[in-house]
C-alpha cells in the first residue's frame, strides 16, 4: 500500500468521544502517537509486537502503558488483544477497515482490468468487413427499426401498405435532411411514412412502380 503523507483526524470525533473523554491524559498521549504509527504500518490502522516494543515505540513509561492497558480493556475506545505468546494488537477500528476497503477496492479494479486484457486477447478479431446489422430499439413501448432504414425496407413497407407512395422519393426527402423531422430526429420510419399517407405528399401520388418493385427484387437477390 502507498505510503500516504497524512491522514484524516476527526476533530470532533476526537473532542466528542465519550470513552476517550474518560481516559487520563498519558492514554490519550500513547494512543494519539499510536495511531500515527498504525498509519505507516505494513498492516495500516494497527500496531502488533511485545508489550516492552510497544513501550518502547511511543516511550512510555510501565506506570503509563499499564494504564494504557487498563483504560484500553474496559472503555474500548480501540480495539486491544493479547495472544498466548503475548504478542499484543492494538488497532483503531475505523483506519484499519478503511484501509481494508481501499486494498479490496484496488483487487476488484486490478481483477477486473485482467479480465478485460485477457477478453480481448482470447476473442479473434472478425474478419468480415461488412458491418453488423443494427439493433432494434424501443420508442414509446415497441419496437422500432433503425434509422436510417434500408431503402429496401422502405419499397417493401409501401407494397405492403399499397399507399402509393413513392418509396425512393419518401428516402431522399429524408436522406437530404439528416433523417430530421422538424427540429428532432426521426424515430420510427414507418410512422413517418404512414404520415406521408394523409399529409400534403399523398395528394395526386403516383403508385409505387413496377421499377420499385423490380428493384427490390433485384436487391433481394443481391444484384445492383
Amino acid at each position: 500500500m502507498s505510503k500516504a503523507p497524512a491522514f484524516q483526524f476527526y476533530v470532533k470525533d476526537w473532542l466528542s468521544d465519550s470513552q476517550l473523554k474518560m481516559v487520563s491524559h498519558s492514554t490519550k498521549g500513547i494512543w494519539i502517537d499510536l495511531l500515527c504509527f498504525m498509519w505507516d504500518a505494513p498492516e495500516r490502522g494497527q500496531v502488533t509486537g511485545t508489550m516492552e516494543q510497544i513501550k518502547r515505540m511511543v516511550g512510555a513509561t510501565d506506570t503509563d502503558f499499564t494504564l494504557f492497558i487498563e483504560e484500553a480493556k474496559t472503555l474500548s475506545f480501540c480495539y486491544f488483544s493479547v495472544t498466548d505468546s503475548l504478542l499484543v494488537t492494538v488497532r483503531n477500528r475505523r483506519m484499519y477497515r478503511d484501509a481494508k476497503d481501499q486494498e479490496n477496492n484496488r483487487l476488484r479494479q486490478q481483477r477486473h482490468r485482467e479480465k478485460q486484457k485477457s477478453n480481448g486477447e482470447v476473442t479473434p478479431p472478425s474478419s468480415s468487413s461488412s458491418p453488423s446489422p443494427k439493433k432494434k430499439r424501443i420508442y414509446k413501448g415497441k419496437q422500432v427499426s433503425p434509422i436510417p432504414p434500408q431503402i429496401e425496407d422502405v419499397i417493401s413497407y409501401c407494397k405492403e401498405r399499397n399507399n402509393g407512395i413513392d418509396p425512393r422519393k419518401w428516402y431522399d426527402h429524408y436522406e437530404a435532411r439528416g433523417w430530421m423531422i422538424g427540429k428532432n430526429k426521426m424515430k420510427d420510419w414507418k410512422a413517418a411514412v404512414r404520415t406521408w399517407e394523409n399529409n400534403e405528399f399523398g395528394q395526386g401520388k403516383q403508385s409505387s412502380t413496377d421499377a420499385d418493385v423490380e428493384y427490390l427484387d433485384r436487391l433481394m437477390r443481391g444484384e445492383k
